[in-house]
């Protein structure tokens, strides 16, 4: 068998660094967040640094167990504390121990899932969430966005000679975990800029 050239064992090489290469990026499984539609801007005088602010589970008109609605409030009531957001948040299970201490509270976070696509992972997952937060006071929404979140399964790729098989996508909780944090982050900024405003 004749050797074969210096320049084809390199274009080979090369070949099979590229598709070994392509191999460890793709497969794997991704998030996809929308930037969140503002419905209702933040202005105005509000202080909500200074504010305590209560947090109640998410509601739906969709059949969604409570365990899942009230999972997504908590999980936005630690969003605001990791955040420094608020002199302090509080978290209710349930709407009558809310109303209990209601007179504690300044301002109140509360959502509906707007929709919920929970596949397990083997296809696209989405959710799609209306945030908004109360001044109790004056029972005025002072700030409110719309959020929709994907998590993307990996692709299978073909390699000719095997395939491989993409990872699961996220589970739900990553899922609810990402936009939360996103909330957090965006709440932050639009606080950070009213402030510049001299409000």
């Amino acid at each position: 068998m004749r050797r074969c050239s210096t320049s084809w064992c390199f274009a080979f090489l090369v070949g099979v660094v590229f598709v070994v290469g392509g191999c460890a990026t793709f497969g794997f499984r991704s998030f996809s967040l929308a930037p969140p539609k503002v419905l209702v801007p933040l202005g105005g005088p509000e202080n909500i640094d200074a504010s305590i602010i209560c947090v109640l589970p998410f509601s739906s008109q969709e059949k969604i167990p409570e365990l899942w609605l009230r999972r997504i409030g908590e999980t936005y009531a630690r969003s605001l504390q990791v955040k420094n957001i608020g002199a302090m948040v509080r978290f209710f299970d349930t709407h009558r121990d809310f109303i209990v201490h209601r007179k504690e509270c300044h301002l109140l976070l509360e959502g509906s899932v707007e929709r919920m696509v929970a596949t397990g992972g083997g296809q696209p997952q989405e959710i799609a969430l209306l945030v908004q937060i109360r001044e109790l006071a004056t029972d005025r929404v002072i700030f409110s966005v719309l959020q929709e979140g994907i998590s993307h399964p990996g692709e299978d790729v073909d390699l000719y000679w095997s395939t491989r098989t993409g990872e699961t996508g996220y589970p739900m909780r990553k899922l609810i975990e990402a936009v939360s944090d996103q909330f957090g982050a965006f709440l932050k900024d639009e606080m950070l800029k009213n402030s510049r405003k001299g409000f």
